[in-house]
């Protein structure tokens, strides 16, 4: 009874809500990547400090042993909690980022339908409207948004004009013509308040953050052995890299690079997975956003 009685929802309110699940997905991507460091760090503080407490405990105990001995056992075993410590970080992490990665496609792959669905359905004007507010550039194609609005008359040009209509006459002009001796020729005179460059406003890119962070960026000594050990690190992850204007949106994962969709931070351009382009090559032929999202 309760599917009889239910209200449809409109295109419009659906699409606003699948894209604010989006800014979700994306937002959580990133807390997970800063949470993961940050938990990395504050652990190797903890291990290190729990280490050495026990290790001066057994000194105290023992007097006969020799301090070299006892701190060479305190670095060997707070190494080896560490590495242990952070592979089970990382693949608890790894499977959380990758989950948010899997929901993000499939709310993209559901915000192409309802765009789709609107430019079928509404008129150009509303259906412009709402892909400028909730979609990008590539999904403003000439050849899929309906336009009912009739021509007006002033864009219907007749086919049996001729062109020689068009051409207004030329005025022969004196080529030995010079001016009177006491005239001034004119000068051209600068545009005030500068070029028309300097209306333009500021990149607003600068301001935004990629899809994925940098790890060479801020990384100790110890994350880089610790990568060497475990097998992760920016030599084992793929650079996502804008197809438009091929920009650095930093270094994702090898279980997500395939499903992974992002929209550059520098031009907004939106870059569909790798396996959605390889199951429907036509979505990535009208710049759609790919199956799955930033």
């Amino acid at each position: 009874m309760g599917s009889v009685f239910s209200k449809k929802v409109e295109p419009k309110d659906e699409l606003a809500s699948v894209v604010e699940k989006i800014k979700d997905a994306d937002q959580a991507i990133i807390s997970l990547n800063q949470q993961e460091y940050t938990v990395a760090n504050y652990s190797m503080i903890a291990i290190l400090v729990g280490v050495s407490a026990m290790g001066i405990k057994v000194l105290i105990d023992t007097p006969g042993l020799h301090l070299g001995l006892v701190a060479g056992g305190v670095v060997i075993v707070s190494a080896l909690l560490y590495i242990f410590f952070r592979i089970c970080l990382k693949k608890y992490y790894n499977y959380r980022t990758s989950r948010q990665g899997n929901r993000k496609n499939l709310l993209t792959q559901h915000r192409s339908e309802i765009l789709k669905e609107i430019k079928e359905n509404l008129p150009f004007k509303q259906a412009r409207e709402i892909i400028l507010k909730y979609g990008t550039e590539d999904d403003l194609t000439s050849d899929e948004v309906n336009d009912k609005s009739p021509p007006k008359p002033s864009q219907i040009i007749p086919a049996s004009t001729p062109m020689s209509k068009n051409i207004a006459p030329i005025t022969a002009t004196p080529i030995n013509a010079r001016p009177p001796p006491g005239a001034k020729m004119p000068q051209s005179v600068p545009p005030i308040g500068g070029s028309g460059d300097s209306k333009m406003p500021l990149n607003m890119s600068q301001f935004k953050t990629p899809i994925r962070p940098f790890p060479g960026a801020a990384r100790t000594p110890i994350d880089r052995i610790i990568d060497f050990v475990v097998g992760d690190g920016p030599n084992n992850r793929y650079a996502l890299i804008c197809k438009r204007c091929q920009t650095h949106n930093g270094m994702a994962l090898p279980e997500e690079f395939l499903s992974l969709s992002y929209k550059c931070f520098n031009c907004d351009f939106v870059n569909p997975s790798k396996r959605t382009q390889t199951r429907d090559p036509a979505l990535s032929s009208t710049g759609s956003q790919p199956a799955l999202m930033q």
